[in-house]
């Protein structure tokens, strides 16, 4: 039956031809009989792969700009020519003896992933028939100096049996992150048939040391070799062509007898640049390349501090997460790092959803840095300061998250994110490596883009609602503090002061905004810590009450529940609290707060305690064991056991049993997932207690919090505390003013008696005031600008009992402001 389609298929090609006018033949290049191009235009929808990956490989050498993802048996996701951009969306073999049986790696063989040694990021997937009739062995790494990805491949098992087998490489192109307007074909060069793809720009070519017998292009569930192979075990089907849709590329290895090769699959902007590659890649054998990739990594990559003294396996994770932490900062962009190589759920995205993990969220990249630094970096960080630096925008934030040229992607505004760059220039600047760079202009543009947009962030760290968020607010703290010291050490005392004041003015009202009165989780606890009040950026006039706002929680089916009071929704971003110093670990109300946390969020595993992010949480594997696709169940996260370690560590208790579950959690290639099924076992869905889900792995968060937790054991104290922090919220408060601020995003009501009302402006005005309902008025001028801003104190006596009123006169415009306003007092 199919052979007759096929037929069918290419007696309609004969009639109309069809051609890819950006691959016509060059002086070098002839093309074989033509076979026609493919039926079934444009092929089934395109997706990626799972997220939850077994390796990540790349050279340590910037002239490899190549990436590599492993996943259950096979080469998933290869970036090129930078970190944040997939070109393929799977590479594996087929395998039939052509008679009674077909089997493609991914689903049908047992896989085992190991890597090739400590340091570098090669690695040997072994696939088992499970019927024990055949063994294939592949030793995968990048070429050293090129952009192209490697495989050693050993087929072993009974000869009389493999003789017989047939095997097939079948790629999946999806250039320039997309699975639609692939451009397949056939070529020859120098005598060899070459498997080629391209889009926009972009060129893939794929051969080995052993020729392709035989070589088509399909679109992928219509024409493709999986559908021709998977009917009768035959390769019916040869296309030289299948242009603008979803593509796969096959061909038949011409085994002859040889049961070990060579495979490459090499990258270029040009034709001729990825053929050349190609061959050059192949030119050189692969023990030389292996012994290269090998040298370079663990002559460069070997961490400065013997930290794997504090970790309970022997530093695996350790080295494993050092160098996957260097594998994700890109080779033509230095300092960009990226969150993860990898498309959570993946394989039920697709064109849609181009972003997936592999893009520069600030929060992870600091992160990523920070931990570079705990290990003994002290120049890997600062590129990724003078990265963040050159990246930040003219109104001092930065984008939600962006492509590693700068390019935003998501539109969001999360003050953490801003504060963080602030808080990696203070860590550089403490341990003396920021050489001859200056970040004061990205410090105080940071700054002033705190005050102007804060205290309400727009998006909290969870990426999810508006409000006043617990660890926002300790991010913010810590941070502006960081831009005083700056401030004061360049002799600019009026802006050291402002950022100080208005850190304080944060630092006073974190109870009153992120602490309930009213709790009902747990019996016999009131007062704790929720995770958001939630709050509109665009509401200039907020109620800020825990006990009576209601939280909107996204990622929840249609129809199903999704608000819920916001003093009944709790995460443990109050930890951060603690972490940067602005908190003490013994005060009551946080240990009330772990109370609650643990009785909702705790998961107990085989390898030791982990947390959810949030009660309610939607974002994650579904019930059922199903991918994530717009509403799930939010599973454990694993980085928050390292959290959690941190906080314990500051509390003087023992951090071992932390430190235990976090490693194993990681995989045996030492990658750890973001989340974990937090349930009992569902077999039939491959989910496990303690075990990945589909979401990212690795996810450089983790790892980075699992190097700062080994540093912090080596120290004694938690790495990211800030003694200034400390020392500023935790010791001698007296003589220290305490504030309430009025700005148009932010019109308080009420002040209490005892502060100083600032009224924070953005423009020169002169304030036309009165503290007893309008029976005298007062005249104040604005301060002269700071970090452009210009403000008033109104100093609040115990004795003040009738409402400060005010309204401006406008001194650059020349007019009044038209209208007025009232602040209670308390």
């Amino acid at each position: 039956m199919k052979a007759n389609a096929a037929q069918t298929a290419r007696s309609k090609v004969a009639e109309t031809p069809r051609h890819i006018d950006s691959v016509e033949p060059t002086s070098f290049r002839t093309n074989p009989t033509s076979k026609g191009t493919a039926f079934g235009q444009p092929g089934i929808e395109p997706r990626w792969t799972h997220g939850d990956k077994d390796g990540v490989g790349t050279a340590f050498a910037a002239s490899s700009r190549i990436w590599f993802t492993l996943w259950n048996g096979v080469i998933t996701e290869v970036y090129y020519p930078t970190v944040d951009r997939p070109q393929i969306r799977d590479l594996q073999f087929l395998v039939t003896d052509g008679e009674t049986f077909f089997h493609d790696e991914r689903h049908d063989l047992k896989s085992k992933c190991e890597r090739l040694s400590g340091h570098a990021l090669g690695y040997r997937q072994t696939n088992a028939d499970p019927g024990g009739r055949y063994t294939i062995v592949k030793e995968i790494i990048a070429d050293p100096h090129l952009p192209s990805v490697l495989q050693r491949v050993q087929l072993t098992g009974d000869e009389a049996i493999i003789s017989k087998l047939r095997l097939y490489a079948l790629c999946a192109p999806h250039l320039q992150v997309g699975g639609w307007n692939n451009n397949g074909y056939v070529i020859e060069v120098a005598g060899r048939k070459i498997l080629m793809a391209c889009k926009e720009g972009i060129w893939l070519a794929l051969d080995g040391s052993v020729q392709f017998s035989r070589a088509s292009c399909g679109y992928v569930g219509r024409s493709d070799g999986w559908t021709d192979l998977a009917s009768n075990f035959q390769m019916d089907w040869e296309f030289d062509h299948a242009s603008h849709g979803n593509i796969a590329l096959t061909g038949e290895l011409d085994l002859n007898g040889t049961r070990e090769f060579t495979m490459a699959l090499a990258f270029g902007d040009t034709e001729h640049s990825a053929i050349s590659t190609l061959f050059q890649s192949l030119g050189t054998p692969f023990t030389e390349h292996l012994k290269t990739h090998r040298q370079e990594w663990e002559q460069s990559s070997t961490p400065v501090l013997p930290l794997e003294k504090f970790s309970t396996d022997k530093g695996n994770l350790y080295r494993g997460s050092f160098s996957l932490l260097r594998a994700h900062e890109d080779k033509s962009y230095p300092g960009a790092f990226i969150a993860s190589l990898s498309v959570p759920w993946g394989e039920a995205k697709g064109d849609g959803d181009q972003g997936g993990y592999h893009m520069v969220w600030t929060r992870d990249m600091i992160s990523s840095a920070s931990a570079m630094l705990a290990a003994g970096d002290r120049v890997t960080p600062l590129r990724a300061l003078i990265y963040l630096a050159v990246s930040q925008q003219q109104d001092g934030g930065f984008a939600q998250n962006f492509w590693v040229d700068g390019k935003p992607h998501w539109q969001g505004i999360q003050l953490d994110e801003v504060a963080f760059p602030i808080i990696l220039a203070w860590q550089l600047q403490r341990e003396h490596v920021l050489q001859d760079f200056d970040p004061y202009p990205m410090v105080l543009k940071a700054a002033a883009f705190l005050i102007h947009h804060g205290p309400v962030t727009q998006q909290e760290r969870w990426e999810e609602a508006s409000g006043y968020s617990p660890s926002t607010l300790a991010s913010n703290i810590a941070a502006l503090i960081g831009a005083a010291w700056f401030a004061r050490d360049r002799g600019d005392e009026d802006i050291a002061k402002l950022c100080e004041e208005y850190a304080d003015f944060l630092e006073s009202h974190i109870e009153t905004w992120t602490v309930t009165t009213k709790g009902s989780l747990l019996p016999g606890i009131k007062r704790h810590y929720i995770r958001i009040l939630p709050e509109d950026i665009g509401n200039a006039i907020p109620s800020e009450d825990p006990n009576s706002k209601v939280l909107i929680i996204k990622n929840h089916p249609s129809g199903a529940q999704d608000s819920f009071p916001a003093k009944n929704i709790v995460d443990a971003g109050f930890l951060q609290l603690v972490r940067y110093g602005i908190r003490r670990p013994d005060d009551p109300l946080i240990v009330d707060s772990l109370k609650v946390i643990d009785a909702l969020l705790k998961v107990d595993t085989p390898v030791g305690p982990v947390w959810r992010r949030y009660n309610h949480d939607g974002y994650g594997q579904r019930a059922d064991g199903g991918p994530y696709v717009g509403w799930g169940k939010g599973r454990a996260w694993p980085l928050l056991a390292g959290e959690r370690a941190h906080f314990e560590l500051a509390a003087g208790h023992d951090v071992r049993p932390f430190v235990q579950a976090i490693e194993g959690f990681a995989s045996p290639t030492a990658l750890l997932p973001e989340q974990v099924w937090d349930e009992s076992d569902r077999p039939e869905a491959y989910m496990f207690l303690g075990k990945p889900t589909g979401s990212a792995m690795p996810l450089m968060w983790a790892h980075a919090e699992y190097i700062k937790l080994l540093r912090s054991v080596s120290d004694g104290r938690v790495f990211d505390l800030i003694p200034d922090v400390a020392s500023r919220y935790l010791g001698d408060r007296k003589g220290r003013k305490l504030f309430e601020i009025w700005k148009f995003n932010r019109q308080t009501s009420s002040v209490k008696k005892g502060f100083t009302l600032r009224i924070l402006i953005p423009a020169a005005f002169r304030l036309h005031w009165s503290s007893n309902d309008w029976k005298t008025v007062k005249e104040t001028s604005s301060s002269a600008p700071t970090l452009g801003f210009h403000f008033v104190d109104i100093p609040v006596s115990d004795a003040q009992r009738a409402p400060i009123r005010f309204t401006f006169f406008w001194t650059v415009a020349n007019h009044w402001e038209g209208g007025d306003y009232e602040v209670a007092v308390e």
